[in-house]
């Protein structure tokens, strides 16, 4: 979907030269909005946190799109939501003050808004390594790592203050 001048170029915009090797397998352009959608999660969910952290956020939502339980678009896995009360699986899109403080930095292009959507742009184009492997789940407690009847919680890692699970059906199901 992006060829790797255009890649490059959507990096040196943000100062970032990537000096590394990589195959560009997108699933969103530059100028798509699941770029800055997904960055507004990494803002909300993962600012404070180190760059791998906030790189470990962006994944999530990656390895959802690619995952057979989640829906096969950046924007469907985005506005997901579980429960009566129809709260957003990432919960920071619930959460009406991280909009206006994205929407601020934004406005400023301050340091972590532009690390945001570096990170997103990176987990968005592969062009760097998922740090997780394949984590579709993350956490601040350890709500994450449990098994469920229809998946099992598998390769977690903690990055931050954040820990990080990927799942795997399980048997018989």
């Amino acid at each position: 979907m992006l060829c790797r001048r255009d890649l490059l170029i959507c990096c040196l915009h943000f100062s970032v030269v990537l000096s590394r090797s990589f195959d560009v397998n997108c699933i969103a352009s530059c100028g798509d909005p699941s770029v800055d959608a997904l960055a507004r999660v990494v803002f909300g969910e993962a600012r404070g946190e180190p760059y791998v952290g906030q790189l470990a956020v962006a994944y999530t939502v990656v390895n959802r799109v690619r995952h057979e339980a989640y829906p096969s678009s950046v924007a469907a896995v985005l506005a997901a939501t579980w429960g009566s009360q129809k709260r957003h699986e990432y919960e920071t899109l619930d959460i009406p003050s991280h909009d206006v403080a994205f929407n601020d930095a934004k406005q400023q292009l301050n340091k972590e808004f532009l690390s945001a959507v570096m990170a997103a742009r990176e987990a968005l184009c592969a062009c760097a390594p998922d740090p997780t492997g394949c984590a579709v789940s993350f956490c601040a407690g350890a709500g994450c790592l449990q098994d469920n009847s229809y998946y099992i919680a598998t390769n977690k890692i903690q990055i931050g203050n954040h820990n990080f699970a990927c799942r795997v059906k399980a048997s018989g199901k």
